[in-house]
């Protein structure tokens, strides 16, 4: 996909100058779509299920998951930070903002290309799987059989409902409650504290308690600050301190996340003597795809049931409890609703023995009768 990559990248900014505005959205729309849903989804499947094929150790693996997690965190923090001077300075112009684009695809592409030729596939599937494709019905029903699979399809979805939640109500917050939307610059520096803090803490804490046991402590830590808020919801103080503790609570899912998904695998290939890569790791991306959409458009159904109006000098007060809504209370049920469906992944105490077994029993195959 790396071709792809760079033509999809490029392409976004290539939006027809003269054209009516009809034509420039509807090209604008097809070039996401190509960019985001296509490209990149036929990027990041095979990509996380790369976390599988390199190593069966859950430790390896909750490395790579971090590093991946770190990376791109911190390559996302870049771009939004330097995009709009970088494109300034060459012009300001769509010309800037298309030699900015090939300069970032041709980046990707080097990205790709490493991340192809630096790993291969230490945990091939075995001889007797490689040519027997699993029907695509059969392939979803053992999906729903691997309850750990649902517990993390679930887990994902309520993830990025959060991530989008978080990402989306800032500006209404500081604006509509708290009456200082310039608050916001405050708050997006303050906010990198949790993240540099959790991503430090993240990877000693997964070799101590394993990744299942860190996401669960992390999701605690998330829900004690979101009562604080709840408690104090007009209070700057709360939003700064606890708040934090909210976005830390994110970084382990953020990181392992991967990690969890694709250990259901090894328990699926253990229970069902099918291993679907692949198929689970597309499906659990469909689920965190679905619920990054749900977050973004629950905050509109929020705020409209609140008779929110951005236009106006003043909002009614059921406005300002929708606010407090998406930017507090629905966070804090669904950080409960994960702590309470990531009791139930156990998966990290019986990883090390269906490892052995299904190491036996591909001994136990080769071995002459």
């Amino acid at each position: 996909m790396a071709l792809p990559t760079f033509i999809a990248i490029i392409t976004l900014f290539l939006v027809p100058a003269g054209a009516s505005a009809g034509t420039k959205f509807g090209f604008a729309l097809g070039t996401n779509i190509l960019a985001s849903a296509i490209v990149y989804t036929a990027i990041a499947v095979p990509f996380g299920s790369m976390l599988f094929y390199a190593t069966r150790s859950t430790e390896e693996r909750s490395k790579m998951g971090i590093t991946r997690a770190v990376f791109g965190y911190v390559i996302g923090m870049v771009l939004s930070i330097g995009y709009i001077p970088i494109t300034n300075a060459l012009g300001g112009d769509q010309r800037a903002w298309v030699m900015f684009a090939t300069g970032f695809a041709v980046l990707a592409v080097i990205g790709l290309l490493a991340a192809f030729f630096a790993n291969p596939e230490r945990n091939p599937d075995p001889p007797s799987t490689r040519n027997n494709a699993i029907p695509f019905l059969e392939s979803i029903g053992l999906l729903f059989g691997n309850r750990y699979w649902v517990i993390m399809l679930l887990v994902m979805l309520l993830a990025n409902i959060i991530y989008a939640l978080s990402s989306g109500s800032g500006i209404y917050y500081v604006k509509w409650v708290l009456g200082d939307e310039d608050l916001m610059a405050l708050l997006g520096a303050v906010g990198l504290i949790p993240v540099v803090v959790g991503f430090a803490a993240v990877g000693p804490l997964v070799k101590r308690l394993g990744p299942a046991k860190t996401v669960r402590v992390a999701l605690l830590v998330g829900i004690a600050g979101s009562l604080v808020r709840v408690v104090f919801p007009y209070e700057l103080w709360a939003l700064l301190g606890f708040g934090a503790l909210v976005t830390l609570s994110t970084i382990p899912i953020m990181a392992v996340g991967g990690v969890l998904v694709n250990n259901t695998v090894t328990y699926g290939e253990w229970k069902f003597g099918k291993r679907q890569v692949g198929m689970a790791n597309a499906a659990s991306s469909f689920g965190a795809k679905v619920g990054t959409g749900i977050g973004s458009a629950s905050i509109g159904w929020i705020l409209a049931l609140g008779h929110y109006d951005g236009a106006a000098a003043a909002q009614p007060d059921s406005a300002v409890t929708a606010i407090l809504l998406i930017s507090i209370g629905v966070p804090l049920a669904i950080l409960i609703g994960m702590y309470a469906l990531m009791r139930f992944y156990d998966l990290d105490d019986r990883y090390g023995q269906i490892v052995q077994e299904l190491q036996e029993r591909a001994e136990s195959s080769q071995s002459p009768s």
